[in-house]
């Protein structure tokens, strides 16, 4: 047996122990919180839906009252309604990409940056005050 042989099968061995591993860990975590109440807990107050504060300018577009706490995941449905409402969608074969009417393009500020459903979080997370920890 050569080295190479030897050298791809010991890092066959390597990914497989690393499945191995992945395995025991979710078994684990299933014996740990068997109906999911820890999971969910956790995923309750993650950083896209945590309530924060949002600007004026944000709370100007969702038509809410200022002042209004609102999370990351609900501000994004709310934003991606409007483009599917307003039929801001760019056509194929540029699906991603989002046509800006002017009340959204002062919302966002894009300059000259084409804004896509890719990185239009880039563009919100100006408006989403985060919390001092």
């Amino acid at each position: 047996m050569s080295l190479e042989q030897i050298t791809q099968e010991i890092q066959a061995l390597r990914v497989e122990v690393k499945s191995i591993a992945k395995m025991c860990r979710k078994i684990q975590a299933k014996q740990n919180d068997p109906d999911g109440s820890i999971a969910a807990e956790r995923a309750k107050t993650n950083g896209f839906n945590r309530p924060n504060d949002i600007s004026e300018k944000l709370t100007a577009f969702l038509g809410v009252e200022p002042g209004t706490q609102m999370s990351r995941s609900d501000v994004t449905k709310f934003v991606n309604a409007y483009i599917a409402d307003k039929n801001l969608k760019a056509p194929p074969p540029n699906g991603r990409n989002i046509v800006l009417d002017d009340k959204l393009r002062d919302l966002l500020e894009p300059g000259e940056q084409q804004v896509t459903f890719l990185n239009l979080q880039r563009f919100l997370s100006k408006h989403i005050i985060k919390k001092s920890t």
